[in-house]
């Protein structure tokens, strides 16, 4: 599913590097695969974008990606 997809592209960062949560019809991933991390690399988020749109299209479903920046603060519950 798409979970899957998005984590084949992220497998490479270190398990610190993402933080990649389902959220029922859709999913959050946040990335930290830059020293600053307001600014993962465009590479990764354009890939992450890709995988999004090719499973869509094989799923025959629409898509609608967001881009947000700014700080992040992952908290562990």
């Amino acid at each position: 599913g798409l979970t899957d997809a998005v984590r084949a592209v992220v497998k490479s960062l270190p398990d610190d590097g993402y933080v990649a949560l389902p959220t029922g019809d859709g999913m959050a991933v946040a990335l930290f695969d830059t020293p600053d991390p307001l600014q993962p690399s465009l590479g990764t988020v354009l890939a992450v974008v890709e995988a999004a749109k090719r499973w869509a299209t094989t799923e025959g479903v629409a898509l609608r990606v967001g881009i947000n920046t700014g700080g992040v603060a992952a908290v562990d519950d």
